[in-house]
């Protein structure tokens, strides 16, 4: 697991010890142990996501390719109590790489005010 500046913010006191066995079952497929790792940890990504302003559409975009990363690299995770900070630096490097795909394309407005603001209104 890589670490981040912000990991210093998530105690291990904070995560449960259950973490690594759920991470263990979910890379074997356990469908419950990702519903429960997910159900634990949504509220954080979502957070992350919303704090860079996005759209909810890209904040729903954001914090799915945040849980896709997780898939991949289920058993890549060293320290499975540093969980919660692997996940918000994950949802903040993928919300900045949305931003700058956005930035990068010139698409500064959501696609819906690109209609409106082409509207006659005749």
């Amino acid at each position: 697991m890589s670490t981040s500046p912000d990991d210093h913010l998530t105690s291990r006191a904070a995560v449960p010890s259950d973490v690594t066995g759920l991470l263990s079952r979910a890379a074997e497929g356990d469908a419950e142990s990702w519903a429960e790792i997910t159900d634990r940890f949504t509220n954080l990504v979502w957070a992350i996501a919303r704090s860079h302003q996005l759209s909810a559409d890209d904040s729903t975009d954001v914090v799915r390719s945040t849980w896709l990363r997780l898939l991949e690299n289920l058993r890549r995770i060293d320290d499975p109590e540093l969980l919660p900070g692997w996940l918000a630096a994950t949802a903040r490097r993928e919300a900045r790489d949305l931003l700058r795909r956005r930035s990068s394309s010139g698409d500064h407005w959501p696609p819906a005010v690109h209609v409106v603001k082409g509207f006659s209104g005749q």
